[in-house]
């Protein structure tokens, strides 16, 4: 089917890890498709390129928790920059546990120290 073809070209180019993919990655991690914005995630973290980071910060809004826990491992594999730290916290109140275990190690991963507080208030998660 289409779907499984434009997969397969995501698949594709995350081997390839060609900046020059990057917008296209983009477009791809906004799809309808679940299974391409999970490709699409996961190439753009793999890629740790800096212009890959308004994708990921966007995919820790996703609807699949996997898509946002993917991205926020991503996110720590790039340099820190105040949207990535602000959208890391806004994900510390995310609904699944999986998630926020994810965004606390990024931030730990970023040496984001003036995220402590909201790090002690994750310990209060029940």
């Amino acid at each position: 089917s289409d779907v499984q073809v434009r997969r397969m070209a995501v698949y594709s180019l995350s081997e390839l890890e060609d900046p020059a993919s990057i917008g296209v990655l983009e477009k791809a991690a906004q799809d309808s498709d679940q299974g391409l914005r999970k490709a699409a995630i996961h190439a753009l973290a793999d890629m740790e390129d800096p212009r890959a980071a308004a994708a990921l910060i966007r995919a820790l809004e996703d609807s699949d928790p996997a898509i946002r826990k993917y991205a926020a491992y991503g996110l720590g594999e790039l340099n820190s920059t105040p949207a990535i730290i602000t959208g890391l916290r806004r994900a510390l109140g995310d609904s699944s546990a999986e998630v926020r275990r994810a965004v606390i190690h990024t931030l730990a991963e970023l040496e984001d120290y003036a995220s402590a507080d909201a790090l002690i208030d994750a310990l209060k998660d029940e």
